[in-house]
């Protein structure tokens, strides 16, 4: 569109950026109201790793990768709440996307799925889950077939060897780091929304009170971080021990936990604002 040059390269991660802060903002608002997806917006879009680096400003597929990682847990949010089995379907359309974009990095929504699963136990019958492979795989042959046609197995056994032996067993191009690099990668380009992270443990949200009548008291808060702001657990978990487990610490593949954790600050954030003015926000 643009022609060959800077703005025709970056444009669609820039896009794809924006499109995951309206995402996160439309979904927070329907969920939380319009304090929380303020606060959240704010939040990623204020968020240096997420705009700068290999990301919205730097024509990467990461931006992409955050979009559609989005846009999956929205179809597992809204499954869970409406029972609706399109969006389960629609879940695996989105994994294999994913797959299509950065090809191993499917693992952290598959480990996400399989958590979220294991959280809100849907009553859903074997041919629910066949449905679900033959949307999820149907993408995915129909590449694989038509990339055959050009080089035989050759592409196939590269991206094996590179992308899921090579840089989960060795370090490539020098990205070496210790079990804790990303937490580091947080304290950076997280900053100061990071310090909130310390916090979120000890506080209890006043509409969880509410929901389950209990004073606030200083406590983990396990239970509130799946029920009410779409399973942190269940999203940030698989991430954060993929990543971990992989010997090459590229800084950007915590890139797409950066709209999640903005929502869980954002959650915390809203009650604490309502609680100093002592009311929400409400948009006309």
């Amino acid at each position: 569109i643009f022609g060959v040059n800077r703005l025709g390269l970056r444009f669609p991660s820039a896009l794809a950026s924006l499109l995951s802060i309206v995402l996160l903002i439309w979904m927070s608002y329907r969920r939380f109201g319009a304090q929380t997806a303020l606060i959240a917006g704010v939040i990623l879009t204020t968020t240096v790793h997420f705009i700068t680096r290999h990301s919205g400003r730097t024509g990467n597929l990461d931006a992409a990768l955050t979009l559609l990682f989005l846009l999956f847990v929205w179809s597992l949010v809204s499954f869970s709440e409406t029972k609706k089995v399109l969006f389960f379907y629609l879940s695996a359309f989105v994994i294999s996307l994913i797959f299509l974009l950065k090809s191993f990095s499917v693992a952290f929504p598959l480990g996400v799925l399989l958590v979220a699963l294991l959280l809100i136990r849907p009553r859903l019958k074997w041919f629910h889950y066949g449905i679900f492979s033959v949307v999820l795989a149907t993408p995915i042959l129909a590449w694989a077939v038509l990339r055959y046609q050009v080089d035989g197995l050759n592409f196939f056994s590269e991206m094996i060897r590179l992308d899921l032996f090579l840089m989960s067993k060795k370090t490539v191009d020098g990205h070496a780091g210790h079990a804790l690099a990303y937490l580091k990668i947080l304290a950076v380009y997280f900053f100061p929304w990071c310090l909130f992270l310390l916090y979120l443990p000890f506080h209890k949200n006043k509409a969880l009170n509410q929901s389950q009548n209990e004073k606030p008291s200083f406590s983990l808060q396990l239970n509130g971080f799946y029920k009410n702001p779409i399973w942190a657990l269940a999203i940030l978990v698989p991430l954060l021990i993929i990543s971990i487990i992989i010997e090459t610490k590229t800084e950007w593949y915590v890139i797409p936990i950066y709209p999640f954790l903005a929502l869980m600050i954002a959650w915390h954030l809203s009650d604490i604002l309502s609680m100093v003015v002592g009311r929400r926000l409400k948009l006309v």
